[in-house]
């Protein structure tokens, strides 16, 4: 990640280097494990590369060891697709939940780029685990909600 401090405040990036020409930036190694911190799911696929994907699974990951700083608000996150550890297709919607830990994989697309992805790890989650919400909607159509009473006039929210 491109790192950089200004007026003694940090600002974070990704890639590629950002035009503010009045802070130095240099790269700073994170260590690609953290917990979902908000999930939605793509139903209409922007990039043709993902078409045959959705719908998908993208979280918004806070990274562990910048979680709470520099306040209990902020922290440094970053917004990719959820996959399992091959990372061939998308992470089954029904795994997705905030609070559930994943660690960074990356697929390679090109011998020089590579696409940073999360996938779930085993490590119990932080806090109230909340899954999305589509997730009733889901099981509905596949006839899974009935027994709760779940129809589309009273929804199931898991």
């Amino acid at each position: 990640m491109h790192h950089g401090d200004a007026a003694g405040t940090s600002t974070r990036h990704v890639a590629p280097k950002p035009r503010h020409t009045a802070i130095e930036w240099q790269w700073k190694e994170v260590g690609g494990k953290g917990c979902i911190y908000s999930p939605e799911v793509v139903h209409h696929a922007i990039q043709p590369g993902f078409e045959e994907w959705t719908p998908y699974a993208v979280v918004l990951v806070e990274l562990d060891e910048r979680r709470g700083k520099p306040t209990a608000d902020e922290a440094l996150r970053i917004i990719a697709n959820l996959v399992p550890p091959d990372g061939s297709k998308p992470e089954a919607e029904a795994k997705v939940a905030i609070g559930k830990h994943v660690r960074v994989v990356f697929q390679d697309l090109t011998p020089v780029f590579a696409l940073p992805q999360f996938t779930l790890t085993d490590e119990p989650p932080v806090g109230r685990v909340s899954s999305i919400p589509g997730q009733a909607a889901l099981s509905r159509s596949r006839g899974e909600g009935a027994a709760r009473g779940c129809s589309s006039k009273s929804p199931c929210i898991t």
